[in-house]
């Protein structure tokens, strides 16, 4: 009996001394951050910033050919009251059904929607953005900077039919 326990609590050590090597890594990440009262107000208030755009009322005419858009309208957004540290702003925007795989907002119309148009935003240089892959970066200068957008109608197909457009999208803000 004492062999067979001497046995035993040698299998165990052995084991145990095996063991260990199952909890060896190769890699670790640190994580440390800070969380501030408030890094920039967005239209001088808190988030979230809510804009209404309203696009113009125009002729399906005008989105008969692929890729045809119209209808471009301004949409900025204010940053202000930044904290003296931040040096740039990252609009990062949320992926979700409302998204085409083509990354334009769908129409998203109960009544009476259009059809084969969907609507895109495009960054300050008027250049489209993939809302489910693309992030907009500004620059902060003495507490301040501007995101400068543009939406617009976009018939990926052309041939868009008359009815109501709407949609959306959210965007989240990173600063460093």
């Amino acid at each position: 009996m004492k062999a067979l326990s001497i046995k035993t609590t040698l299998a165990s050590l052995i084991l145990a001394g095996l063991s260990s090597n199952a909890f060896a890594y190769d890699a670790q990440i640190n994580i440390t951050g800070e969380l501030t009262e408030s890094t920039c107000l967005i239209n001088g208030g808190s988030s979230p910033a809510v804009k209404n755009v309203t696009l113009p009322t125009l002729s399906k005419s005008s989105l008969t050919n692929p890729g045809a858009w119209s209808g471009r309208v301004p949409v900025s957004f204010e940053l202000t009251n930044c904290d003296v540290a931040t040096t740039g702003a990252t609009a990062t925007f949320e992926n979700g059904p409302n998204i085409t795989a083509d990354g334009n907002m769908k129409n998203l119309a109960t009544v009476n929607p259009a059809s084969n148009v969907e609507v895109q935003l495009l960054d300050a240089n008027a250049q489209a953005i993939n809302l489910a892959t693309d992030t907009v970066v500004t620059n902060i200068t003495n507490q301040e900077g501007t995101l400068q957008f543009y939406a617009q109608y976009f018939s990926k197909d052309g041939n868009a039919s008359a009815g109501q457009v709407s949609s959306h999208v959210e965007f989240s803000m990173n600063y460093n």
